[in-house]
């Protein structure tokens, strides 16, 4: 598979924060049916990212470094070594397809190969994968489609804000001027009754990305709820 760096650093960053459970200390890829599931989590604060698989075949193949994808497939890779991979992968690429960072899902020896190139210099992982079962995310935002959301008067959290930063790290403004509108992000904000997960939204260039925050306890609720949409820019 192939990922944008900065949506693997958004990821590791996530899974940096959380506590010493084995599990949420790694990043969690699903590979099915042509499309790829990025999940990471701190504990409070749990990202899923979705996207097609359609770019393998033209990353190019650098002894142990090639990009596979199979139809089905699922690891839990160490946030440290996702998070080393999307810090070395070429700021300026000759060509556009080496801004990626590639996975080799077909695994060796029970090691899975991650890493870029320029091609000039190669920079290859060989990770042993956490093993252990990662939480059922996919029944999660199905019991949340069916939960209340709206428009609450409370205070303004740091999770939330950090749930902000972490769509900024995984969807960089492209041009940052406010007159350029590829500098501008749109985000569906749906904030949770008491209880309730809120869910931050977005989408860019096929990327699909949901953030989940753990319940915000509102302190006031405001009538006719609504779904809030923002920009930033």
């Amino acid at each position: 598979m192939l990922i944008l760096p900065s949506v693997l650093q958004g990821l590791a960053l996530t899974a940096a924060e959380a506590p010493k459970h084995h599990i949420l200390q790694g990043v969690y890829f699903k590979s099915y049916d042509g499309y790829v599931v990025a999940i990471a989590s701190d504990g409070w604060i749990l990202v899923r990212i979705k996207w097609h698989s359609n770019l393998d075949n033209e990353y190019p193949e650098r002894g142990e470094l090639r990009a596979t994808s199979l139809s089905e497939w699922s690891a839990i890779l160490p946030y440290g070594a996702c998070l080393l991979a999307a810090r070395a992968a070429p700021k300026r690429p000759t060509h556009d397809i080496l801004r990626y960072v590639a996975i080799d899902e077909s695994t060796t020896n029970g090691l899975v190969t991650i890493g870029s190139t320029d091609l000039n210099t190669d920079h290859v992982q060989r990770v042993t994968p956490i093993q252990g079962k990662y939480v059922d995310v996919d029944s999660v935002f199905s019991a949340l489609s069916t939960s209340e959301h709206g428009h609450f008067a409370t205070f303004l959290p740091a999770k939330l804000l950090k749930a902000v930063t972490i769509v900024e790290t995984v969807f960089p403004p492209v041009h940052p001027s406010p007159r350029e509108e590829k500098g501008r992000l749109s985000v569906d904000f749906m904030v949770g009754a008491e209880g309730v997960p809120s869910v931050l939204h977005s989408e860019r260039d096929g990327i699909t990305l949901e953030v989940l925050v753990m319940p915000l306890f509102p302190s006031k609720r405001i009538a006719n709820p609504s779904l809030l949409t923002f920009q930033r820019i």
